[in-house]
């Protein structure tokens, strides 16, 4: 193996604008975590592979064992010890030697302190025995089995990231990173919380008349605006509820940090949390981050492109990991949902789920002298039927096959051939379109002042748009207006999708507009305020409004200072299109259907723009059948241009180089 292909033993981690370095050298780190239980089929023979394969399904990785597989960094969870002096049980066995394996390697570790569904570290109330009843509670919960809110809960699960994170000091561990919540959602309706809520008002708003002056309400009592904050329909109660779970779900990630820099050999460890959804019940991503050293996408299975565009934005510039990759199909898929992670910006990808669980289906029989020994034909069969339910599990070679796992290693070395053009930093360079992301607007739909959308003028449907006619886009929050990152664009895009804001928004859109920048304005948006009342505001009213005709579409146009704004009076099918006919932007680059003539919008590309004028591309064809391309590059001329993976330059026609 090469030695720049091997990640570096015993290294710390630097991290620069959304980028993780070693020794100065931008690397994507490909990971997997040992979850509870996996560890115990180490020295496990079974069926499903050659004995030239026992290293890798008998035996956790060392560091060379690692290397070959393309892997280059591992969580551990700890042994939960703290479950002893609540539930005096004996914990689950654990093969501490194979654990070593990794603990030795000098590969990055991460502290897994999430409580998983299936973990033993999850166990139910019990009435008079400690902990409290209280550190439990009524309502969604996933990911977050214990309360946040309360006192006692919050008591608890300090005592628990202290013990946790004492083992990796025990077993002479340093994690660069630890993940306290996965998979986290939560939204809390016990009366414990409802005590709790009833003390945040009292903090916030002193007494209830100030209460009554900031709602325009007439609420007698804190007590009487409590009972009504789970009704959908009293909409305001709702939302203030929700951003009072908000509050303290980023006051307990605050606790987290401080706890396990105070337990650790660390003092400044850094930590991360993984949130089930981008629209959670009761968390606010980007409050939250504040508090966090790494950000960790969700797994839920939705817009890609929408996903990496918000974690990265909400991140300022720190790595963020993307959503665990589910390995399946060939090497080639497997190589190819990897470099997809690394496209979209995320700067570590963990590789779901590193278990055979060879245990539960091995098959044993006796033989004609007597003696236990494997059934290989049931135990195949049974292999077979633990894959069906286990898909992603791919340890077991019945789930994915042995070749298919090659593609780790593959995706790893063409990421390093890409080299440090390929940054997130590179990535975001030139982007002058911005699309609006409103929490108030996620807030109000759970309400019954929801707006229902159509997808095509919504947030992830115009990302789509514009992706795929090859305009560069991102997304800005509604926090964020008003700061360099608004000030360095041409365009901001309120969608659908920001049907509610905040009050100050409308104006701070209207001092982007003001200094030379365009904002676009969808049909429905910008038309409530946080609680769901209508919006008064510059781009709702019809005061120096004029007709104006965009691409067709029925339209109305407002000078602003040294810009304009733009509200349409009907749908959008395809807004790229309007962008482009009206010449209010260019595509970063030009893709074009060698057999048709016509522009290839179903290949995805992320260019990379170096400060030196170098250019990058990352293409992935999301057609089913091949595609072959042209490709050239607005307002920038190259004689040549190297295909990294292959080594060799691309051919030409004339400005196009072909693919």
């Amino acid at each position: 193996m090469d030695k720049t292909e091997r990640f570096p033993q015993d290294v710390s981690l630097e991290l620069k604008d959304g980028t993780i370095t070693v020794d100065g050298t931008p690397r994507f780190i490909i990971g997997t975590i040992i979850h509870e239980g996996a560890d115990l089929d180490a020295g496990v023979s079974s069926t499903g592979y050659t004995a030239g394969d026992a290293w890798f399904y008998e035996a956790l990785p060392d560091y060379p064992d690692a290397q070959r597989l393309g892997i280059d960094s591992f969580g551990i969870v700890p042994p939960r010890s703290w479950r002893k002096r609540f539930r005096p049980r004996a914990l689950p066995r654990r093969n501490m030697a194979a654990i070593k394996r990794i603990v030795d390697s000098g590969l990055p570790l991460i502290g897994e302190l999430a409580i998983e569904d299936y973990s033993h570290a999850r166990f139910e109330i019990m009435d008079g025995v400690i902990p409290s009843v209280r550190c439990w509670y009524n309502g969604v919960e996933h990911g977050i089995p214990y309360s946040i809110i309360t006192a006692e809960g919050v008591e608890f699960w300090k005592n628990i990231w202290k013990t946790d994170t004492t083992f990796y000091n025990s077993v002479e561990a340093e994690p660069f990173v630890y993940r306290i919540f996965a998979d986290a959602d939560y939204y809390d309706e016990s009366a414990h919380a409802g005590r709790v809520f009833n003390s945040y008002l009292v903090a916030k708003y002193r007494n209830v008349d100030e209460m009554n002056k900031a709602f325009g309400t007439k609420f007698r009592t804190f007590t009487q605006f409590r009972q009504q904050a789970h009704s959908t329909n009293n909409v305001l109660a709702h939302v203030e509820y929700i951003k009072f779970l908000e509050t303290k779900f980023a006051e307990a990630c605050a606790t987290a940090v401080e706890t396990i820099r105070d337990s650790g050999s660390n003092t400044n460890a850094a930590v991360c949390f993984q949130a089930r959804h981008l629209n959670n019940n009761g968390i606010d991503l980007y409050e939250a981050a504040k508090n966090m050293q790494f950000l960790y996408a969700p797994n839920e299975n939705v817009n890609p492109l929408l996903c990496s565009k918000y974690m990265t934005a909400i991140a300022e510039g720190k790595p963020v990991f993307a959503p665990d990759a589910n390995l399946a199909g060939s090497a080639s898929k497997i190589r190819n949902s990897i470099l997809s992670q690394f496209a979209h910006g995320y700067a570590i990808v963990m590789l779901s789920e590193w278990r055979r669980g060879a245990r539960s289906w091995i098959r044993y029989t006796k033989n004609a002298a007597g003696s236990t020994v494997l059934d290989k034909n049931e135990t195949e069969n049974a292999g077979k039927l633990y894959a069906q339910k286990h898909p992603y599990h791919f340890m077991n070679p019945y789930a994915v096959p042995t070749e298919a796992i090659t593609g780790i290693r593959t995706a790893k070395k063409d990421i390093l051939k890409a080299g440090a053009l390929f940054s997130l930093v590179n990535f975001k360079r030139n982007t002058k379109i911005a699309l609006l992301h409103s929490r108030p607007s996620e807030r109000l739909s759970r309400t019954s002042k929801a707006i229902e959308t159509d997808y095509t003028s919504s947030l992830p449907g115009v990302i789509d748009s514009l992706t795929f006619s090859h305009i560069k886009n991102s997304i800005i929050l509604e926090e964020q207006l008003g700061t360099t990152a608004a000030n360095e664009l041409d365009i901001i895009v309120a969608t659908e999708s920001s049907y509610a804001t905040y009050s100050e928004t409308p104006e701070k859109l209207e001092d982007f507009a003001s200094a030379g920048g365009t904002v676009f304005i969808f049909k429905h948006a910008l038309a409530l305020d946080e609680y769901g009342n209508a919006s008064s505001n510059i781009f709702t009213s019809a005061a120096g409004w004029t007709d104006a005709d965009i691409d067709g579409i029925k339209a109305s146009r407002l000078d602003i200072g040294k810009g304009k704004a733009i509200r349409f009076e009907e749908d959008i099918n395809n807004f790229a299109d309007v962008l482009l006919s009206g010449n209010y932007t260019t595509p970063s680059c030009q893709c074009i259907d060698s057999a048709t003539g016509n522009r290839a919008e179903l290949v995805e590309i992320t260019v990379a723009e170096s400060e030196d004028g170098q250019i990058g591309l990352i293409l992935f064809n999301r057609k089913s059948n091949p595609v072959s391309v042209k490709i050239s590059i607005p307002r920038h001329s190259s004689s040549a241009a190297l295909n990294v993976v292959t080594d060799e330059n691309l051919p030409r026609d004339g400005d196009f180089f072909m693919i």
